[in-house]
Parts: structure tokens; sequence; C-alpha cells
């Protein structure tokens, strides 16, 4: 590896930091999988824990918080309530994927690559009446990633893992901070925009120490009230919120685990509006007149991997006739009830990276055939093939498997589909797919929820580790051109150029296919018809409730 390559490469350590923290984040997320399955409708559900009334709005989400500190906090099922009580330098807002101004009114990103710095918007206030200013941006981040700060009390998993080049803040006077990093990374701004990356009160986090998690204070329109563990979260609003204060009085957050119990929540009115909503109630969300659905576009991906130290699969004809033979339209149409789109590469359709022009695999049935007969293996072959049962960002993944299986049949595809429970698959799969517990897997599915269309956020994470870095790298995919213009990106500065490195990568990966290309999922949600104003961004770990009114 050449002196270039190993110094653009280096910043991917963070992988490791991520596999330490990873366990704990999906047992924060999905507390169902390790709790007895209940049937929602045998029984009526825990008596209505407030009354539903025109100033508060009540939501059922899919597990319980984590933690309220933005340095512990982990899982998309956190980071959407904790997102009402604080903000972030800067945000989605729309439909668009624009990184538009939060605390941060305007910002510059060093040529080089080096820094950035950010203008403070004026005038703001956390919770306890204290300003948000540079100083408080600094304090924020020097408490989670300076292990020498006397406010630090880590270890913690995901700071490290976002912000694997920062080296310092400073404010340069009272509402500009910058930020140095210890090498050039252009994707540090995009990261910003994760919910670590909230902004906290000194004040309160210093007096709280580590109990902060327990006693949050930040700018967000909503301020904590109370926490009832596995029952609800109480918010209520701000009226000092620097964009107005919200429309409702009180947000609560219900934990409510099983997706069915959720849609029947819903349905009898005992909570306003569910996220995470399993594909299969979208019909009957449309169907009912007191109910609506509301979706739009993410920075959703999912894909299985393919394992290309199994022997049949070494072979790119292959791969590439595995992703000819799965009817992504039926399974779409069918399975997900039309809340996703065909992807052919890791970049989203409509954002700046996006290459259209790539190798895609429309269903191809004498295609797949054919190539499995180039590829020397006419008659089919066996494929053992991993998935989890559920898990964070896994939409549906046991019926999308079996949609899969009975595709890959039709081509003499032996899918040898086996479960396991969401914290065991992450650990199980740690090390890659040739040896979980003394057997090699062909395939695995997983997904990602990436905050903003800034593919640098985590495709070399997922496609380009080796060895010891194997990050979810579970391909073992090594193609050292396309390593070197993933590389070239993450250091340049210019996004057109970042855009044409991203692009010519996906190009390579596209006809590598080490990958099975799947879809691009939709953020889904419903709500009762007397709601109004829930607008959603394509960043699934935020909602912006600040306008929604109820009737």
């Amino acid at each position: 590896m050449d002196e270039q390559r190993s110094r653009n490469i280096e910043p991917l350590s963070r992988r490791r930091l991520l596999k330490q923290g990873a366990a704990a984040a999906a047992l924060a997320a999905t507390p169902s999988l390790i709790q007895p399955r209940r049937n929602a409708f045998a029984a009526p559900s825990r008596s209505v824990l407030a009354q539903s009334t025109p100033d508060t709005l009540i939501i059922g989400m899919e597990a319980e918080i984590s933690s309220f500190d933005p340095a512990i906090m982990t899982g998309t099922s956190t980071f959407r309530p904790v997102s009402s009580m604080f903000d972030m330098l800067t945000n989605l807002f729309d439909p668009t994927t624009d990184i538009k101004p939060d605390l941060a009114e305007s910002w510059e990103i060093a040529p080089d690559a080096m820094s950035v710095t950010m203008k403070l918007r004026p005038g703001v206030k956390f919770h306890d009446g204290t300003d948000v200013n540079a100083d408080a941006v600094v304090f924020s981040f020097e408490r989670m990633l300076n292990t020498k700060s006397p406010d630090y009390h880590g270890p913690y998993a995901f700071p490290p893992f976002f912000y694997p080049t920062y080296k310092t803040s400073a404010a340069v006077d009272p509402m500009t901070v910058k930020f140095e990093l210890t090498q050039p990374d252009a994707t540090f701004f995009s990261a910003l925009v994760w919910n670590t990356g909230s902004i906290v009160s000194p004040t309160a986090a210093k007096a709280a120490g580590k109990d902060f998690q327990n006693n949050p204070i930040g700018a967000g329109p909503f301020k904590f009230v109370s926490w009832d563990k596995d029952v609800k979260t109480v918010m209520e609003a701000f009226p000092g919120y620097w964009g107005g204060a919200p429309k409702l009085k009180t947000l609560i957050w219900k934990p409510i685990i099983e997706e069915a119990a959720r849609f029947n929540q819903l349905m009898s009115g005992e909570v306003d509006f569910i996220v995470s909503l399993y594909p299969q109630f979208v019909p009957a969300i449309q169907a009912n007149p007191n109910l609506q659905l509301i979706q739009g576009p993410s920075l959703h991906t999912w894909w299985c991997y393919l394992n290309m130290h199994y022997e049949p699969l070494k072979n790119a004809k292959v791969r590439q006739a595995l992703n000819y033979a799965i009817d992504k339209k039926s399974l779409i149409d069918n399975v997900l009830k039309g809340t996703a789109v065909q992807s052919n590469s890791w970049s989203w359709p409509g954002t700046w990276s996006y290459e259209e022009n790539v190798m895609s695999y429309d269903y191809d049935l004498d295609k797949a055939k054919s190539l499995l007969a180039e590829g020397g293996y006419p008659n089919g072959f066996d494929l053992p093939y991993l998935i989890p049962e559920s898990g964070s960002g896994m939409v549906a993944p046991k019926e999308i498997a079996t949609a899969m299986q009975a595709d890959l049949k039709k081509v003499g595809v032996n899918a040898q589909i086996e479960t396991m429970e969401w914290i065991s698959y992450l650990t199980a799969t740690q090390q890659g797919l040739d040896n979980i517990n003394g057997k090699q897997y062909g395939m695995c599915q997983t997904s990602w929820m990436n905050p903003v269309a800034d593919p640098g956020l985590y495709v070399e994470y997922v496609s380009a580790g080796q060895g010891d870095k194997l990050g979810e790298n579970l391909s073992y995919y090594d193609n050292k051109e396309y390593i070197d213009l993933l590389a070239q990106a993450r250091v340049n500065a210019d996004q057109a150029k970042r855009a044409e490195l991203y692009k010519q990568a996906q190009k390579i990966f596209a006809e590598d296919a080490p990958w099975i290309f799947m879809f691009h999922s939709n953020f889904v949600t419903a709500a009762r018809k007397n709601v109004q104003g829930i607008a959603l961004s394509p960043n699934q770990n935020v909602l912006h409730l600040e306008k929604v009114t109820k009737s």
C-alpha cells in the first residue's frame, strides 16, 4: 500500500470503535428481541397513559430511549425523541437532502479539508436560560472527544466513530467556533448532522456530571419533564425556542415494542402518531378514514452481502447472476407495499453523488441462468444465507429472505436460510462470514440509515475494509482502484470533485457485484387524521414536531 493511500484510509480505524459499541447500541435500539413476544390483539393494551387532548401528541415508538445524553445515546429509536430536546449545528428540515442552518447560521470548510468554521445564530437560549455560544459548542464536543477534559465521563462508543478526525475546537469569538482536524476529512462537516453532535448546556452538564443523561438540558423546541422507564417520556414546549414556541404543549413518547401493538394503539386512538410502521399495515392505514399514511424518501439503503470467499461467489458472473435472479419490483410491491425504491449501488437517487449509469440488475431469469452457466454453475449451488430476525433499520428481513429464496430456486440456487436474534447476529458477523460457529455463510443481510446525502459517512466502512479493519465489509471485497477512489473522495473538499470520484467508484462496484443490490426504503409513519403538520426529512434519525397541531 502506497503512503498516500495509507494516509487517506487511516480514519477508518473508527470501525473498531463502532464494533465496541455495536451490541450495546443494538440492544438499546431493539429491546423487543430480548423480551417474549406478545399477541397484540389477544387482550387490551396497557391503560391509556394520558388524555389525548388538542395540545398533547402521544407518539408510539419502537423501543425505549437508551439515554438522553448525546454522548451516550445510541439507536434511531433514541435519536428521534431526543432530537426534540436538542438542536444541532446543522440539520435537514424538509424533503430535500440539503444541509441547512440550525444553531449555526453559516459555515466555511477549509479548502484543504483540515478545518470547519461555523458562525452561530445569535440570541439562542438553552432550556435553563443560559446562552448558546461558541464556548457551549466547544464544551459539547470536548466533553465527548477529549479524554483529558475534566468533563469527559467516557469511554463513549459513537462520538469517536462519527468524528474520527476531530483534533480540537476553539471559540474564535463569542459566536464563532472553529474545528481543527487531525487530517483532511471532507466528511466531518456532514457528520455534524449525526444526533451525537447535539449541543448541550455547559452549566447543566457540569452540574450533573455523569448524571446528565437523567437531567438533559438542550436548546430544542421541547424540554425534558419526566421519564417513567418502559412506560413514557414526557416533554413540554419550550416557549423561548429560537424558531418560535411549538404549537403543541406536550409530547408523550410511549415505547411500544411490538409492531402490531403499535398499530393497534393507533387504531384505537391511544396514540396519535407512530414511527417504524411495519409494511404489512400500510393497506389498512390507507383504507381507514381516521388514519393517514405519512412517508417520504429517506437515506436508507438495504442490501445483501455476497461472501467472495465462498467458492461459487468468487466469480463475478455468478454474483451478477444472483442480482438478476431477484425480482426486486415484486418484492417492493408485495412485501414492502410500495414503500421503497430499487437500488443499484450505495448512493441514493437524486443526490449529488448518485451515478445513474451503472450496471443495473432488473429481473431477468434467462440472463441469470446464462451467467450461472458461464460461471461454471449451470445447475446452481447451495447458498447458506444468514439473516436477523429483526433489528435496527432491517425492514421485514424474514419475509424478504423467503421471497428471495423462492426467486433463487428458479435458477437452481438453494438459499438455505438461517435466522439469528439481532444481538447474536451482530456479534456473529463481526469477524465476517467465513467462520460463524464453525460454518461458512455465502450471504447475509444488512442496512444503513445515513443522516445526510454524503456516502463518505459509511461507504468505506461497509465496502472497503480489509483484514483487521474488516468493518462491515462482509463481502471481503478488495479492489484497489475502488478503494483509492473512496479515499480520494474523503480528503477532497470540493463536492463536485468528490461526486465524480464516487460516481466512478459506483460503476466499478456495481459491475463487481459484491452485494445483491436491493432497495432504498422510505421513512414510513402513520398518524390519526386530526394530526397536522408532520413534515418528514430524509434523515430518519430526526423528527421535527414543533409545527404539529391537532384539531
